[in-house]
């Protein structure tokens, strides 16, 4: 109930105007002091808060004046011994936030207090305090206390940069004790004294010290001018002990701040691995630096050449430096030659473009990985005059490009080009291409071709999978077929199954000879049923293209959209139909796939009659199965009593057994 009541108190005084809290703000303070001490530690966070809610309304931006009062109210409360030490800490905690230059002297006697809370909590507080002031109050502290409090000041003067403390900082340089936080509060410091101070340090510093040395050098050269920084990076890319992460960090500074060539080229070709992977990234996104360091690659060591190489193909090629990609591909090392062709396929250039296809022609599998992906119009252009007249092979690599660059009117080019092509090894790598890329807009023309290179139609075939429209393209391949015969014939009546539609089926099924009845069979669904069961006695056909029509059936059948009865009258027929044994133990397999009651009984007396034994039994054991999830118990008797008494054995015994005993 007391917490209750003085958070309502603490609502109604939040909501009073800021005037009369400047004015009360001694008796506020005075309520809550008791408070910030109470023997109870949990019963203390309201009053912090209550406290830190007063403090942040007085330091709230334009209201200077309240500020002021307030801390004058809270110095004087501080500085009463009468003030329990809790509440001393969190005055000062909150002064650390609103305390300006008038808190300074108050919050530097605390640094000599016997309490160790709250000396700390003053420490803090003059490390964050704005006024100039504050660092001499740490300072003259420096030497106060033992040595964990020594280093403490040492980093609230590093992070206030305090230059004054330069001299004393450096004085602690030799001391094993507070080197490190020392070296590391100059570095922070940064000023020109602070770096000579560090410099001062090196010679003789062990492996440890020399790091701490090295990362505070690199962050007093990030607050230097350029020019000054300069000579400090210098000092440490050079000095032998550096460690290599201190070198890059170095150089970066150096290359960042005045990013010439010639800095960028030592970093490159620096002879330690990493230095010179630095100096290569820093290139990254800097067109003018790239271009540069291209041009001059070829000069380099090998190794590095790669490297270059490999920014490239990272980041693309500027177009003033593909120049030099090309003369790397002809380099005498394997690494290089083979980096510049994967850095190509950033390159746009018709030198590029050239290049790859010379080297594609010659079997190069990254040179035509990379023409698949050059951009730009020039390549395209290259690639375009270079399936005209020529090399064969260098044709056949420009033709093989066109499956993967999505170039408009490439079915098209490809077409004309056939019309009147003489080379074989060209003609079947573009006919190839267009079984990919060609779709229903490039029927009629490919109909055309396929009247004078019947090699054509396997992509005709193809570019009718991909028509939307598929009945305008059934017309226009039925309507050609008079100029087709033998072979071609065969293969452009098989296009009609790829379209599926029902003018392109009643053409298959009206016409009864062998070819279509090859093509009937590869419908892709069981509309082609009635077509291909009416053939199935037709003597004309060869035993070839019978085999053909029934394996077609067997396919279909059970897929077909009539009732079940009709399917099982079916297979009872095609297995008088068929014209030998084989193809009637493949029929008897059907029974199994039409998993209806209907086809339980004439399964069962297939399997009685014993002489398909294996395929019966399989049949039956496979339509049990299908029942029983239908619960239809009957039939699952009767199936898989007669496959046990047919005298099934392995797999199809014991699943007959299980099933049998299931439905009981």
């Amino acid at each position: 109930m007391h917490n209750i009541l003085f958070l309502l108190f603490l609502s109604v005084l939040v909501s009073l105007p800021f005037v009369a809290l400047g004015q009360d703000a001694g008796k506020q303070i005075d309520e809550l002091i008791p408070k910030l001490a109470d023997a109870n530690f949990e019963a203390r966070y309201a009053p912090q808060m209550a406290f830190r809610d007063l403090a942040s309304i007085a330091g709230r931006p334009g209201a200077e004046s309240e500020r002021k009062a307030f801390v004058a109210a809270v110095l004087e409360r501080l500085a009463a011994d009468k003030t329990p030490q809790a509440a001393k800490v969190w005055f000062v905690r909150e002064l650390e936030h609103i305390g300006k230059g008038e808190s300074v002297d108050a919050l530097g006697k605390l640094l000599a207090s016997d309490d160790e809370e709250l000396r700390e909590v003053a420490r803090r507080a003059l490390q964050k305090n704005s006024d100039p002031s504050a660092s001499d109050a740490l300072l003259g502290a420096l030497e106060m206390h033992d040595a964990r409090w020594q280093s403490g000041i040492v980093n609230a003067l590093g992070q206030r940069r305090a230059d004054a403390a330069t001299p004393k900082l450096k004085a602690l340089l030799s001391n094993e004790a507070h080197q490190a936080v020392a070296a590391r509060a100059l570095g922070s410091i940064g000023s020109k004294d602070a770096v000579t101070a560090l410099h001062g340090a090196w010679e003789g510093a062990n492996p440890a010290f020399t790091q701490v040395l090295c990362k505070s050098m690199i962050a007093a050269a990030k607050q230097l001018p350029a020019a000054e920084s300069n000579d400090l990076c210098e000092f440490l890319f050079n000095a032998p002990k550096t460690p290599v992460a201190t070198r890059i960090a170095a150089w970066k500074r150096n290359y960042l701040a005045n990013p010439t060539h010639e800095t960028l080229l030592a970093g490159v070709q620096h002879q330690n691995y990493d230095i010179s992977g630095a100096a290569i990234r820093a290139a990254a996104g800097n067109e003018e630096a790239t271009t540069k360091l291209a041009s001059g690659m070829l000069n380099m060591d090998e190794k590095v050449q790669v490297r270059v190489l490999g920014l490239l193909a990272d980041h693309g090629t500027p177009a003033a430096a593909e120049v030099s990609l090309v003369k790397a591909s002809e380099s005498g090392n394997a690494d290089v030659r083979r980096a510049a062709i994967q850095a190509m396929e950033g390159a746009g250039s018709l030198a590029v473009a050239q290049t790859l296809l010379k080297y594609a022609a010659a079997g190069d599998g990254d040179a035509r990985r990379a023409l698949t992906k050059i951009q730009g119009e020039p390549a395209q252009v290259a690639i375009n005059s270079a399936m005209g007249p020529g090399d064969a092979k260098i044709r056949v690599a420009a033709i093989n490009t066109l499956s993967d660059r999505r170039v408009n009117n490439a079915s098209s080019l490809l077409i004309q080009m056939l019309a009147n092509e003489k080379d074989a090894g060209v003609s079947s790598a573009a006919i190839s291409v267009l079984g990919k890329i060609a779709d229903g807009k490039d029927i009629p023309p490919l109909l055309q071709l396929c009247e004078t290179n019947p090699r054509a139609i396997g992509a005709l075939r193809n570019a009718a999978n991909r028509a939307d429209d598929k009945d305008g393209a059934t017309k226009l391949v039925v309507d050609s077929l008079g100029k087709f015969d033998g072979k071609e014939k065969a293969a452009m009546l098989k296009i009609l199954p790829v379209l599926g539609s029902d003018s392109g089926l009643k053409v298959l099924a009206d016409a009864k000879d062998g070819d279509s009845m090859r093509a009937l069979a590869e419908w892709p669904d069981g509309r082609a049923v009635n077509g291909l069961f009416a053939n199935t006695g037709n003597a004309d056909l060869s035993d070839g293209e019978h085999v053909t029509i029934v394996r077609g059936l067997i396919r279909l059948i059970p897929e077909a959209k009539m009732n079940p009865e009709k399917k099982v009258e079916m297979i009872g027929d095609l297995m008088t139909a068929s014209r030998n044994e084989d193809l009637r133990k493949q029929v008897v397999t059907l029974y199994g796939d039409i998993h209806n009651p209907a086809s339980a009984g004439p399964l069962v007396e297939v399997i009685k009659a014993g002489k398909y034994k294996d395929e019966a039994n399989l049949a039956g054991v496979k339509l049990a199965e299908e029942l029983m999830k239908q619960k239809k118990k009957a039939e699952v008797k009767s199936l898989t009593e007669a496959v046990l008494a047919a005298g099934a054995t392995g797999q199809a015994k014991k699943k007959a057994e299980e099933l049998l005993k299931r439905s009981k």
